[in-house]
């Protein structure tokens, strides 16, 4: 909605609605294989040997399990994610002044009260605001 120009729209008789949440698994899932891929290091270890270097015996891996994950905002694709990281063993701090208690019940979310709060808290932070 943020970059239609909704005059235009309705001078053309073209209806513009909003799908809140239809995508938001898609983007859940996109949102946990860049973390992957990130604390991972996926594609610096990919370049690697590609260029034939195998850099296992330097490389310090990291579990996710046990870590936690902050969310910014507990919309559609917030909640998505959280899914998935419970899934993956993470746990869960979020802040977000306009949600219901319920959405963090619901994901089994600590609710932050505060960014400041949040933010020494979450290992990874997961941004899911406009």
């Amino acid at each position: 909605m943020d970059n239609i120009d909704l005059e235009a729209a309705a001078r053309r008789g073209i209806p513009v609605l909003v799908a809140t949440g239809a995508n938001a698994v898609s983007v859940a899932e996109h949102a946990i294989a860049l973390l992957l891929a990130v604390v991972k290091r996926v594609v610096p270890l990919d370049a690697g040997l590609r260029a034939g270097r195998w850099e296992k015996p330097g490389f310090q891996g990291r579990e996710l399990a046990g870590a936690t994950l902050g969310l910014v905002g507990m919309g559609a694709i917030a909640q998505a994610t959280a899914r998935f990281a419970k899934a993956l063993g993470l746990e869960l701090v979020g802040f977000d002044p306009y949600a219901p208690d319920e959405a963090f019940r619901e994901i089994d979310a600590t609710r932050c009260e505060t960014l400041a709060e949040l933010l020494p808290r979450a290992e990874i932070l997961s941004l899911h605001c406009p």
